[in-house]
């Protein structure tokens, strides 16, 4: 019989761990595309789409484990995680080691490896999100299901929105000490801080944060860690392996929980934090509260998905399979030599 994957049954439910926010006239779905531009360029969050309104945020390995029950604790996801990325180094006579040595990389990060695992469909703890709106809302819109309609939650799909302000939001793997739960948050970066002052090099920093020791540790005391790469940071990962995840601004969340769902994990995490003694002490309800608000969840009514994708397919948006999916066989065709020459006099 075929694993059933935890889901809602109602839009109720999603109300305990998001701000539900339902999109049912022409008018709540313009205020909402109203304001996907000024999100991305102002970088305010991170987005993904989902095309059932029911579907929980589980990653591939935590969907695989749900079967299994091979998985039964943060330290046996943290062993996949080694295990996984060590068949990787050993694939093909070792060719991704190669790879990375062409770049004077000589230890793979572990967030390199996962990246790549992630991309050709293998299980791993990391769940995809992106800086673009647009780009959630193809993956939302794109790839309808089959599913029957049996309660008015399936009459929509879902886009999701992590605020700034959310403390797993700020929360990263470069930094491994950000917390902003706390009513007069503090940025702590003690470690990262005393790095830049002793003028270290920048192969130096990236060597420490990239070390898999550190990393594995990193996952044990924080299993939800947001992990991505941009331009003129001072630490990479090297997980932009490959060119899907720059077409569709893409970026992980790691959650090394086996069973919760990414929502459920966070609510869990800021339980147990509520029970440290921690200066000043964390008010449970204020931190669950503020994780709700910037947490952020559109459920669209599936009717206006012909409208959304005419908008993404759209020349000024362009979000379609050819540019979400690069196919470097099609350069020979589209970068011709007539084209080369045609304005040549």
């Amino acid at each position: 019989m075929k694993n059933e994957i935890p889901a809602y049954n109602n839009q109720e439910e999603k109300r305990k761990f998001f701000t539900l926010e339902i999109i049912d006239t022409d008018k709540q779905l313009f205020n909402l595309m109203k304001t996907l531009p000024k999100s991305y360029h102002e970088k305010e969050g991170i987005w993904r789409g989902l095309p059932e309104s029911s579907y929980k945020l589980y990653n591939s390995l935590q969907r695989k484990n749900l079967g299994s029950k091979n998985l039964n604790s943060i330290e046996n996801v943290i062993n996949a995680i080694v295990n996984s990325t060590n068949l990787l180094v050993n694939w093909n006579k070792g060719l991704i080691i190669k790879y990375f040595s062409n770049y004077g990389i000589e230890e793979v990060p572990i967030y390199a490896k996962l990246s790549i695992l992630q991309h050709f469909g293998c299980e791993t703890p990391l769940l995809d999100w992106t800086r673009n709106p647009n780009v959630a809302l193809y993956f939302a819109t794109s790839f309808p299901t089959k599913s029957l309609i049996k309660n008015s939650i399936d009459e929509y799909f879902s886009i999701y929105f992590i605020k700034k302000e959310h403390p797993y939001y700020n929360f990263n793997s470069k930094t491994g000490y950000e917390f902003f739960i706390s009513k007069n948050p503090k940025i702590v970066l003690k470690r990262f801080k005393e790095f830049k002052k002793l003028r270290f090099s920048k192969s130096y920093i990236n060597d420490y944060f990239n070390k898999n020791k550190n990393l594995l540790n990193s996952i044990y005391k924080f299993p939800i860690q947001r992990i991505d790469d941009e331009d003129r940071e001072y630490v990479n990962h090297y997980t932009m392996s490959n060119y899907n995840i720059t077409a569709q601004d893409g970026l992980f969340i790691l959650n090394a929980d086996p069973f919760l769902p990414f929502e459920g994990s966070i609510i869990q995490k800021i339980n147990d934090l509520s029970k440290l003694n921690l200066k000043p002490k964390i008010d449970i309800n204020d931190a669950l509260v503020g994780n709700i608000q910037n947490f952020i969840c559109y459920d669209i009514h599936k009717k206006f998905i012909p409208q959304i994708t005419e908008a993404l397919y759209s020349e000024s948006i362009n979000k379609t399979d050819k540019t979400m999916f690069p196919d470097f066989n099609r350069l020979k065709d589209e970068i011709t030599f007539e084209k080369i020459t045609q304005n040549i006099r």
